[in-house]
C-alpha cells in the first residue's frame, strides 16, 4: 500500500486531467470514483474509510455500554393505566418499545432514561477520573483516540514511550475532546460534561461558560 501511494505521490497529473483537485489531500463532495489521478482519489478513499470507522466508534461510545451515561434526574416510566385519557377511553400514542435508531437489542427510550445504573450519584461523580475515562476512550475508539494524538502531537507514533507534557497533557487534552465530541453525538453520554458541570459550579465559573458546556 505505500508503494502504490509513494508511486501514485511521484506522478504529476497529466494537463488534460480536470478532475484533479485544487486541495488534493481531500476534498468534500468529491468521491473517489470522480477522479482520475490516483493520488488525490487514494486519499479521498482512505478519509471516507476513516469516516466511516469514526462513526461506528462514536456509536459505542455513545451506547449504554460504554458506561459513559449518566444523568442528573430523570421522568418516571408511564404506565398505561397512568396514562389513559380520562373520560374518552382511548389511550395516548405512547412511544415506541424501541427507538428507530438503534436495534431490537436496546430498550425503550423511556427505560434508558429511568435505568437506576445511569442516575447520579455523588459516589459516582466522586469516583470519576480522568484516567478511568481515557481507558474508555482507548479501548472504544482507537481511531479517534489515534487521530486526536497525532493532531496535537506531531511525534506520536502510537508505540514506544510517549512524552507528555507537564502543561496541557496530550493525554488529558484528547480524552476530555473526546468526551465532549461523544457528549456532542449523544446527550446520554454525559458523564464527562456532568462531572465538569459540578467542576465549574464548585469553582464558581462564570455563568456563560455553563450556557456553552451545560449537559
Amino acid at each position: 500500500m505505500n508503494l502504490i501511494y509513494e508511486h501514485a505521490l511521484k506522478i504529476p497529473p497529466r494537463t488534460n486531467d480536470n478532475t484533479y483537485p485544487d486541495n488534493a489531500t481531500f476534498t468534500a463532495g468529491v468521491g473517489a470514483e470522480d477522479l482520475e489521478h490516483a493520488y488525490p482519489a487514494i486519499n479521498v478513499w482512505a478519509v471516507r474509510l476513516v469516516a466511516r470507522l469514526a462513526r461506528a466508534e462514536a456509536t459505542k461510545m455513545a451506547s449504554h455500554d460504554s458506561g459513559l451515561h449518566l444523568r442528573a434526574s430523570g421522568k418516571a416510566a408511564v404506565t398505561a393505566r397512568q396514562a389513559r385519557v380520562s373520560g374518552t377511553g382511548e389511550d395516548p400514542v405512547l412511544p415506541s418499545p424501541v427507538d428507530p435508531d438503534v436495534d431490537g437489542s436496546r430498550p425503550a427510550r423511556k427505560e434508558r432514561n429511568t435505568r437506576p445504573d445511569t442516575l447520579a450519584t455523588w459516589n459516582k461523580l466522586t469516583s470519576f477520573s480522568f484516567r478511568g475515562l481515557q481507558k474508555t476512550c482507548e479501548q472504544n475508539a482507537p481511531v479517534m483516540w489515534h487521530i486526536l494524538n497525532s493532531y496535537i502531537d506531531e511525534d506520536y507514533t502510537g508505540t514506544g514511550v510517549i512524552s507528555v507534557r507537564r502543561y496541557r497533557p496530550q493525554n488529558l487534552v484528547c480524552t476530555s475532546q473526546l468526551a465532549a465530541l461523544t457528549f456532542g453525538r449523544s446527550n446520554r453520554a454525559s458523564q464527562y460534561a456532568l462531572a465538569r458541570g459540578v467542576w465549574l459550579f464548585a469553582t464558581k465559573a462564570h455563568r456563560s461558560i455553563f450556557r456553552v458546556e451545560s449537559p
